[in-house]
């Protein structure tokens, strides 16, 4: 987990606090370039939209989004990771554990924030959030053994 988030009392923003500055840093030019290229959507995906931030407390204020989603991007790449074969395989394994017949869309994702300078590897249901995704299949997922 790299923050946490608070909820406000009108339910329209949050707040991230980033538990590292290299987190922090991170997440925040990852808005920068999705802004940069107009994203607020990636295959049906809202993203949450930065209002502010603040270096000295490591936060970021963002409107709220409903489902389906993605967020946290405090572990993205700006660059391909360079994983060896065997790692790039679990990788592709546990993504396809966690999403099932639904793994086409992480995997979609994926390849569509490369085209914004974003390599997204940390796909989980707590951050790419299916609930009323028109494509997505019905799946039991638990997270409860997620990094």
């Amino acid at each position: 987990m790299s923050g946490f988030v608070f909820l406000s009392p009108d339910r329209t923003s949050a707040v991230k606090i980033h538990h590292y500055d290299e987190g922090f840093a991170t997440e925040l030019q990852a808005y920068r370039n999705l802004r940069k290229f107009g994203v607020t959507n990636v295959h049906g995906f809202s993203v949450p939209k930065p209002r502010s931030y603040r270096p000295d407390l490591k936060a970021i204020c963002m409107d709220c989004v409903v489902s389906p989603f993605l967020l946290d991007f405090a572990g993205v790449h700006f660059e391909p990771p360079d994983y060896s074969d065997d790692v790039w395989e679990h990788w592709h394994s546990e993504v396809e554990l966690r999403f099932g017949p639904n793994s086409h869309l992480a995997f979609a994702v994926y390849g569509s924030l490369q085209q914004y300078g974003i390599w997204y590897t940390d796909l989980r249901q707590s951050n790419l959030n299916l609930d009323g995704h028109p494509e997505a299949k019905a799946f039991p997922t638990d997270e409860s053994d997620a990094p």
